[in-house]
């Protein structure tokens, strides 16, 4: 599978270090643009002791995470996270899990909640809390990388180009990601490719 991180072209410095260096930048769950993130209820509706509590929020504060989408063709991913179609979406090859990497699908509901036995290790409540999004937000898509470290090594297929970039700021791409990553494939979306995917 192939994931995407959509880039807006206002952080020149984040773009030229994922492509220099090969890797993705991995935040900490409240940095995220989500209000709502981390917060979950029991869907056992049972009730759990303070000190469980306290160990699941020691356990989402030990990942970092990456977003990234499934869907590169997103009119709405490119409209909030690609500069307006202005920016790029850089294409990677799905990491391999690791020990201290984790890869999870995110599930969208209309609540964010632990399931089963909610005495099971805070560690994987943490990856289960985390992996879970409100249902405003399932047209993103979302793939989450889980990591200790606050970069993540990953492969670099191909770099997007959206479809109202400015001439030159394609060439200034094209001429950077030719002279240093030539494996790397760069296109240009056409607007016919993208998908209104509002309710699906």
């Amino acid at each position: 599978m192939n994931l995407d991180k959509y880039r807006s072209l206002d952080g020149w410095k984040f773009i030229f270090d994922i492509l220099l260096h090969k890797r993705l930048y991995a935040a900490r769950y409240k940095d995220l643009n989500d209000p709502m993130e981390g917060y979950y209820t029991f869907a056992s509706g049972k009730n759990v002791s303070s000190a469980y509590s306290e160990e699941i929020s020691s356990a989402k504060n030990e990942w970092r995470l990456c977003s990234l989408s499934s869907e590169y063709r997103s009119t709405l991913m490119w409209s909030y996270y690609g500069g307006g179609h202005s920016g790029i979406a850089i294409g990677i090859s799905k990491p391999r899990k690791k020990p201290n990497v984790l890869i999870e699908r995110v599930r969208y509901d209309n609540t964010v909640s632990l399931s089963g036995d909610p005495n099971y290790s805070p560690r994987d409540a943490a990856i289960e809390i985390l992996s879970q999004k409100l249902y405003s937000w399932h047209h993103e898509k979302e793939y989450r990388i889980f990591s200790r470290d606050e970069f993540i090594k990953v492969s670099i297929r191909e770099v997007l180009l959206g479809c109202k970039i400015a001439n030159d700021d394609e060439a200034l791409i094209r001429k950077f990601v030719e002279g240093l990553r030539p494996e790397i494939e760069i296109r240009k979306l056409r607007r016919s490719e993208l998908i209104a995917d509002y309710g699906h």
